[in-house]
């Protein structure tokens, strides 16, 4: 065993060195995990992401809002359907992607808007 290694690792010198390369890594990392998390649950690069993030704009697709973007994607299918905000995506799925209940919630909506039953 490197008891000398282990020693400068656990000293005071070995930590601030290890706490300085992980921040100067930071960045890099956190790209890396994105691009991992991107190919592994919807199977696309982050470059791909990235180009479909410009091609709207960097804004919802839905909302319109400049938010930060999250994949949208056909449960059934894994496809990709587009960049939405987290309010908007969520909102899909509590609604079970289905056309109809975002239909009638809208119709709801008009009907009612004014708050009185």
């Amino acid at each position: 065993m490197d008891t000398k290694g282990k020693a400068w690792r656990e000293s005071p010198g070995g930590r601030s060195w290890r706490a300085k390369y992980r921040a100067s890594r930071r960045d890099k990392i956190r790209i890396q995990q994105k691009a991992n998390w991107l190919k592994s649950n919807y199977g696309i690069s982050l470059e791909a992401y990235e180009a479909m993030a410009a091609g709207q704009d960097r804004r919802c697709l839905i909302c319109g809002k400049r938010r930060p973007l999250v994949v949208d994607h056909n449960h059934r299918t894994g496809g990709v359907r587009g960049l939405l905000c987290h309010r908007c995506n969520s909102g899909l799925g509590f609604y079970e992607d289905s056309p109809d209940l975002c239909l009638s919630a809208a119709q709801y909506l008009k009907e009612r808007n004014d708050g009185n039953y």
